[in-house]
């Protein structure tokens, strides 16, 4: 998550660099992944006022402008057609390296000395595109940085938030972090808007318009909205749509733009609908049906399945809830009435849709973590508010709130003897209380031990849940890094050799012979097991799959072999022996379930079979390296008869390959990869692999159990005593 320091300074009082607060946020558990100064490229650039504008006496196209900066005035061509004399803009004087990689140097442009450059907000990268200069406020002073003038001034803090701290998503909860990390109070830690007494007076009112259908509480818990209405659709304020941008948040309008900053501000997904658009003023809370579809915000269709939950009216789905919204029922440029959103729905049906559409997105990520669900009418009014500042119009006195069952704060027990005992360490119930307390944590009153502490947790922190939770928070709240390093006392045991298993033979056969070990994960690519002709078996697809790169359980280990023979010899390593022991998972025919985990081995041979050698001629690798390998490794489990017939891989050389078998059952296959399959991956040294079962090996295999008999006597101490000259 993206965090702009001077945003988070707005609700606590730190005055260290940003440098400290990401260590501490460090020590703290959350990583700063990187930090970067808003003002870099920017640093010659000033504020100037429009003093005369006239025609360049050489060029249709061009004016000469006269600028003043202060004290200063200077004279500078412009090609824009958007200004005028009295407007405030940004000069970038000679010497400066703006973001886009222009430097601006002194010059002359058609015999006019321009000593400078106007710039676009393309050019101060703020803006993909941009017609003309840009214009500043009118109340804009002249002859002071830009970045000052802006509030860019600033840096951005990449955190990085475990799963679990969902309520770190929010410029609130992180100054929460910050304030209980410096000891600090945490100022208007939860921006409010117009509370419901002070909305009175507005004459709108949403009753009668807007009608709440929750017809699935267990998915949403709660479900709130309220109306704005005669709103004007427009920008953002400047300065909204740079810290908008500094988040990694691209402007939009200013109501969507009030949507993501009550968002970033306070970790609530919300949402706007056109409410003329939905249909009898009804908003239904249910689960998608069969064959409907919803043409997202994105511009793409989706198909929706029962398993998600939608916001619908009368007639039609408007947005799939805790994802995305609907372009039928989205903020246009005409809209003049709004509906806003602000509801709690369950991590569990969010997540489900999100993956299922690969659609991730600001909403869907926090939802997927929680958020808290006692916070949705706060966030609500706060975006009523910037709305009616930013886009004009009035919000409804009143507002829905559909919380059929109110989610309450947990009460935890808090023993010292637990603290004791897991931290190894006494910390004082001072020195935990007050970061408790800024966090939101309510010691509670009444009759207990001394020893012990009840806290009232927020429901925002929806990972704290056990006592065991409440000392891990201890821990990080006091600092890892000052409790003290105490050693365990173990007691050391003789351990018994675990018994001899065949694939500990094989192992130890092939490090011996000088093979290298290799391990891949047990899921692959379609795409990479298609190249091996595998598409036509059915493959045993992840339902959550980390990337569409692992997706499928593999079936054969020959893929992932070949991949990382090619990188080695890409990078110069090119006389390999590696092998790989893991399982494979493959397919049964008329059998349940339809896959089962078959152990296999698989060997890779590239380059020469002996290194670079000035005495000795390079002989290279082939397939009947791999077969003595094969052999000798057979006779290790029991001897039996090695038979070889002809292979039909597409991916060997059609004459020098071969399908295995051992005691009549067949179990492998080796072979010299093909010519062609080596110059389409670019490999210009031989290539053997091969690929076995060791099934047989675990049902076959005769390895003798060894008995060793105790010792019938005691054991001696003896102390010996050696001299030594």
């Amino acid at each position: 998550m993206k965090v702009s320091f001077n945003w988070l300074k707005e609700f606590v009082a730190v005055t260290a660099s940003a440098e400290e607060v990401a260590a501490r946020l460090a020590q703290a558990g959350l990583e700063v992944e990187g930090m970067t100064r808003q003002d870099k490229g920017l640093e010659k650039v000033v504020t100037a006022t429009l003093l005369q504008v006239e025609k360049h006496p050489h060029a249709d196209r061009l004016t000469r402008c006269e600028v003043r900066t202060g004290d200063k005035i200077h004279t500078v061509v412009c090609g824009a057609k958007n200004h005028k004399a009295g407007d405030k803009v940004a000069l970038a004087l000679p010497g400066a390296l703006l973001p886009n990689g222009a430097a601006i140097q002194e010059t002359e442009i058609r015999k006019v000395k321009s000593g400078g450059m106007l710039c676009s907000e393309k050019e101060l990268g703020f803006a993909e595109t941009s017609e003309g200069i840009l214009i500043l406020p009118p109340d804009t002073p002249e002859g002071i940085p830009l970045a000052s003038a802006l509030g860019l001034n600033d840096v951005i803090l990449d955190v990085n938030v475990t799963p679990n701290r969902g309520d770190c998503l929010s410029i609130r909860g992180l100054a929460r972090e910050v304030a209980a990390a410096f000891g600090l109070f945490c100022e208007n830690s939860r921006p409010k808007g117009t509370s419901r007494s002070e909305s009175e007076r507005r004459p709108t009112s949403i009753e009668g318009r807007v009608r709440v259908d929750l017809q699935s509480p267990e998915l949403c818990p709660r479900y709130t909205c309220r109306l704005v209405l005669g709103v004007q659709i427009g920008p953002s304020p400047l300065w909204v749509r740079r810290r908008l941008e500094a988040c990694g948040i691209r402007p939009v309008n200013n109501v969507v733009d009030a949507t993501n900053y009550v968002m970033l501000e306070s970790g609530q997904p919300l949402h706007a609908f056109d409410l003329s658009q939905i249909r009898h003023g009804q908003i239904v809370i249910r689960p998608a049906r069969a064959g409907e579809t919803l043409l997202l915000l994105d511009g793409k269709e989706r198909s929706l399945e029962k398993n998600d939950l939608v916001i619908a009216d009368a007639e039609r789905v408007l947005a799939l809830a805790g994802v995305m919204g609907g372009e039928g029922s989205g903020v246009q440029n005409t809209t003049t009435e709004l509906l806003l959103e602000s509801a709690y729905f369950s991590p569990a049906v969010v997540r489900r849709a999100a993956r299922r559409l690969a659609l991730q997105t600001e909403s869907s990520y926090r939802f997927e973590r929680g958020v808290d669900p006692n916070g949705c009418v706060d966030a609500l009014n706060r975006l009523a508010d910037l709305i009616v500042q930013w886009a004009g119009g009035s919000a409804a006195a009143d507002s829905i709130d559909v919380y059929p069952k109110a989610i309450l704060p947990l009460e935890l027990r808090l023993r010292r003897r637990s603290l004791d005992r897991v931290l190894g360490y006494e910390i004082s119930w001072e020195e935990l209380e007050k970061p408790f307390a800024t966090l939101g944590f309510e010691k509670q009153t009444g009759e207990y031990s001394p020893q012990e502490r009840i806290f009232k947790i927020p429901t925002a922190r929806s990972d704290l849940t056990r006592e065991i939770d409440l000392v891990e928070e201890a821990a990080r709240l006091y600092g890892y890094h000052k409790i003290p390093t105490r050693y365990p006392v173990l007691s050391l045991e003789e351990i018994p050799p675990p018994q001899e298993h065949p694939f500990d033979r094989i192992r130890q056969a092939l490090l011996g012979w000088g093979f290298t070990e290799v391990l891949h994960y047990s899921f692959t690519s379609p795409e990479l097991l298609q190249r091996f002709g595998y598409e036509p078996l059915p493959q045993l697809t992840l339902m959550n799959p980390i990337s569409e790169e692992l997706s499928v359980m593999r079936p054969s280990l020959l893929p992932q072999m070949l991949q990382t023979l090619r990188q080695n010899i890409y990078r110069g390593n090119k006389d390999l022996k590696l092998f790989e022991l893991r399982p494979s998972y493959v397919p049964q025919s008329d059998s349940s379930p339809p896959f089962r985990e078959q152990w296999k081995l698989c060997l890779g041979l590239s380059g020469a079979r002996r290194g670079l050698h000035f005495l000795e001629k390079q002989e290279e690798v082939g397939l009947l390296d791999l077969k003595g390998c094969l052999k000798s490794l057979l006779s290790l489990a029991q001897p039996g008869d090695f038979q070889e017939s002809p292979g039909r891989r597409p991916y060997f050389h059609p004459r020098r390959q071969a399908r295995l078998a051992w005691a009549g059952r067949e179990i492998g296959e080796l072979g010299d990869l093909h010519p062609l399959e080596l110059e389409k991956e670019g490999i210009r040294v031989p290539v053997a692999l091969a690929e076995i079962s060791l099934d047989l090996f675990l049902t076959e295999s005769k390895i003798p159990v060894k008995f060793q008999e105790v010792s019938p006597f005691p054991s001696i101490w003896r102390d010996l005593n050696l001299i030594v000259d």
